[in-house]
C-alpha cells in the first residue's frame, strides 16, 4: 500500500454528511472513496464483496446503529472503523465496541484528523484516541476545581482514582459521599493511608481549599462554595439548608454552587450510586460550559447516579472508573 491510495468506504444516513466528507477527503488525493452507503447492512454487504483498507461511519444508523456494525466490521471482517458524531458520550461506547479512532464531525479539524488515523492504518502504526482534539484544546488547562460525587461503592471508586492522579495535583479537590453519621472522620482516616498522594480533611466553614488536598463534606452537611478569595481560592462552606432530594450531604448542591462559581472551569466527575443525585448538578455544570465525566456501567457497583446524568445529557464523557484518573490528568 505504500504507493496507493486508501481505499474507503463512507457510511451515513445523511446524504449532506457522506457528501462533505468524501469531497474533503477526495480533495486530499490520498483516499480512493470506493463506495457510499446509508446503512450499516449495505455496508457489511459491501465490505464481504469488496476489499476495503477502512470504514468511515456515523455512530447513528437505520436499523442497526454504529456499535452493532463495528462489532461486525472489525471482528469478522477486520476492517478498521472509524466512528464521527457530535455526541460526546459516544466515544467510550465506540473504542470499547472496537472502533479505532472517534473523532467530532464539528470538529474543524475533522478531514485532518481523519486523514491522521488512515495513515497509521495504512503504515500499520499504533493509533491514538482522538476525542475531537480541537474542542479538548478548548477546555484544557482552563480547569480551578475538581468535584467528585459518589454513593453506594463511592470509596473505593475515588480511592481508584486519587490513588492514579500522582502528586502536585494542580487544583483542589471537592467531594461529596452519602455517608452516615460518625463514619465521616473513619473514610478520611482511611483515605489518608491510601492515598497520601492528595491528603483529605473534612470541610469545615470558612476553609480555604488548597491545590492536590481533598475535602470531603461531613455527615449533615452540603459542601458549597463561599466565595473566591483574593488569591483566587475557593472559601468553602457548610451549609445546614434542607436534604435535596432527602440527601445531606448532596452531590447536587456541591455541583451546582462549584458550577456557579466556577463556570466553565470546573470539572465534575460522578460515580457510582443510587438514585439521582448528582445528575441535576452535572445538568447545571454543563450548562455553565464545565465539564462531566460520568462512571460508566461495566464498573459501577450501582449505576442509578451516572444512569440518571445520562439520560439528562449531562455526561460528557462516560468511561469506566480505571479510565477517570487518566482522562482527568489529560484535560487538566
Amino acid at each position: 500500500m505504500v504507493n496507493e491510495k486508501i481505499k474507503i468506504l463512507v457510511v451515513s444516513n445523511s446524504l449532506e454528511n457522506r457528501k462533505s466528507i468524501v469531497s474533503d477527503l477526495e480533495r486530499t488525493e490520498q483516499v480512493r472513496i470506493l463506495s457510499e452507503q446509508n446503512d450499516a447492512k449495505g455496508a457489511i454487504n459491501f465490505c464481504c464483496n469488496t476489499p476495503v483498507d477502512a470504514v468511515i461511519s456515523d455512530y447513528d444508523l437505520p436499523e442497526m446503529d454504529g456499535l452493532e456494525s463495528i462489532k461486525f466490521l472489525t471482528g469478522d471482517l477486520d476492517i478498521p472503523v472509524i466512528i464521527f458524531s457530535d455526541d460526546d458520550t459516544l466515544y467510550s461506547k465506540s473504542i470499547d465496541g472496537g472502533a479505532v479512532a472517534f473523532v467530532k464531525k464539528s470538529s474543524l479539524r475533522f478531514t485532518e484528523e481523519v486523514l491522521s488515523v488512515l495513515k497509521k492504518i495504512k503504515d500499520n502504526a499504533p493509533i491514538p484516541e482522538l476525542f475531537g482534539e480541537e474542542d479538548e484544546v478548548k477546555i484544557a488547562n482552563n480547569f480551578k476545581i475538581l468535584c467528585i460525587g459518589a454513593s453506594t461503592g463511592g470509596p473505593s471508586a475515588v480511592r481508584a482514582i486519587l490513588s492514579r492522579l500522582g502528586s502536585n495535583f494542580p487544583i483542589p479537590i471537592l467531594y461529596t459521599q452519602h455517608i452516615d453519621v460518625r463514619s465521616d472522620a473513619k473514610i478520611v482516616e482511611l483515605f489518608n493511608n491510601d492515598c497520601p498522594n492528595t491528603p483529605m480533611e473534612l470541610a469545615e466553614n470558612g476553609t480555604v481549599a488548597q491545590n492536590g488536598h481533598v475535602y470531603m463534606a461531613p455527615a449533615k452537611k452540603h459542601l458549597v462554595i463561599d466565595h473566591i478569595n483574593e488569591n483566587g481560592n475557593p472559601v468553602l462552606m457548610l451549609s445546614d439548608e434542607e436534604p435535596d432530594h432527602f440527601l445531606k450531604p448532596a452531590v447536587n448542591v456541591m455541583f451546582k454552587s462549584a458550577a456557579k462559581i466556577f463556570k466553565s472551569k470546573c470539572l465534575a466527575v460522578l460515580l457510582t450510586g443510587m438514585g439521582k443525585d448528582g445528575a441535576e448538578g452535572c445538568k447545571e455544570v454543563v450548562d455553565n460550559g464545565g465539564y462531566t465525566i460520568v462512571e460508566d456501567k461495566s464498573t459501577s457497583t450501582i449505576y442509578g447516579m451516572p444512569a440518571a446524568a445520562v439520560k439528562l445529557n449531562a455526561a460528557k464523557c462516560i468511561i469506566p472508573r480505571t479510565q477517570i484518573a487518566q482522562k482527568i490528568l489529560e484535560i487538566i
